[in-house]
């Protein structure tokens, strides 16, 4: 323990038992005065303060004794032999204080010697009265070292299972990776069954940087601007694919782009526009990528004027990786405060709508 600790602990020591000084020299004051007589607030305040500022004293000593030396159930006969030493060494010390410091010689009433004073201090009930100090000082000790292990536990506690959420999060973007890798490798094996080789190798290329650029994030957190960078990266390999059929436009507010969002949220959604709708039909195909933050909350979403959903499709019922992944990273993420939704676009077509709340330690690796 440090000197700035210790004297931390002295100035809460004091400013505790400080409150309990003057109750006490008001309380005497006043039974004086019941009793007819006329004390002496200064004299009656001095000697409180000897009293119980002794024990404001004593008190750090008495907590760092009960740290190092505490009483257990297999070892406790050695550790209240040195609690009962320190407390016949405090009481003693103690009456010598309080009689140096109110014995006079020739008071009516007082003893005839200094230690005579202090011998009858010690047998009169100041000996029991400072047990009794001494064994709410050593409580007090123990229920503040037990607060602050239960902080402890409770702080080692929340850090596990901040940990064990993010190992949680950082395997849910893992199954993403592979899911995202055979969907650009059937891009570039179509592009090669249609004989487009030149087209192939550009697409593996831009795939090549577009995957090295994802495995080098350090984080299953980013910025909402660095998820749109790589989401218009992916789209322009698939440019390749469906050139002037396919129409992106992505876009995002400006106050929403330095807003942190979970690695390769939009990715799978972007992949399933693709996947169901400009793969599964001829003609254009539009897409739209937006973000915008409403107050406290961040709004995304992933628009396209496909076919659109079948017509007993549902999100519970729905067994596609990609959702159920994105759900499943929302919970761990955000709890039950985030909200995806899916509806048919009219007149044709799907829009799905992330609700999410903006929550700036993400980017810090919390969750």
């Amino acid at each position: 323990m440090n000197r700035l600790q210790v004297l931390r602990r002295l100035l809460v020591s004091f400013a505790l038992w400080t409150p309990l000084t003057l109750l006490s020299t008001l309380q005497q004051v006043a039974v004086d005065q019941a009793r007819g007589g006329t004390p002496s607030w200064s004299r009656v305040l001095v000697g409180q303060l000897a009293y119980f500022y002794f024990w404001a004293l004593a008190t750090p000593l008495v907590f760092w004794l009960g740290e190092r030396v505490p009483l257990r159930r297999d070892r406790w006969l050695g550790p209240l032999a040195l609690h009962l030493a320190l407390l016949t060494v405090l009481a003693g010390l103690h009456c010598w204080v309080v009689v140096g410091i109110e014995y006079r010689p020739g008071t009516p009433g007082a003893a005839a010697t200094p230690l005579a004073a202090w011998s009858n201090m010690m047998t009169r009930g100041t000996l029991f009265f400072d047990s009794f100090l001494y064994l709410v000082v050593s409580l007090a000790g123990v229920a503040l070292r037990l607060r602050t292990r239960h902080r402890e536990r409770e702080l080692q506690v929340s850090r596990l299972e901040a940990q064990l959420a993010q190992a949680r999060l950082v395997a849910l973007e893992a199954q993403l990776h592979p899911h995202f890798v055979f969907n650009a490798l059937n891009t570039v094996a179509m592009l090669i069954r249609e004989r487009r080789n030149d087209l192939a190798l550009s697409t593996l290329v831009a795939f090549s940087d577009l995957l090295r650029q994802i495995l080098e994030r350090d984080t299953p957190v980013v910025t909402l601007s660095a998820e749109l960078e790589s989401v218009r990266r992916y789209l322009e390999i698939e440019s390749m694919r469906f050139q002037d059929r396919l129409h992106v436009d992505v876009s995002a507010d400006p106050e929403a782009l330095s807003l942190p969002v979970p690695s390769l949220l939009l990715q799978p959604l972007v992949e399933n526009a693709i996947r169901h709708g400009a793969a599964a039909r001829e003609g254009p195909f539009h897409l739209w990528v937006r973000g915008r933050r409403a107050a406290d909350r961040l709004v995304l979403e992933v628009e396209d004027d496909g076919p659109g959903l079948p017509p007993a499709w549902s999100l519970e019922g729905s067994t596609g990786l990609g959702l159920r992944n994105t759900c499943a990273r929302l919970r761990e993420v955000y709890a039950d405060s985030s909200r995806l939704d899916v509806r048919r676009r009219e007149p044709h077509g799907v829009v799905v709508t992330l609700d999410l709340p903006v929550r700036s330690n993400l980017l810090a690796g919390t969750t």
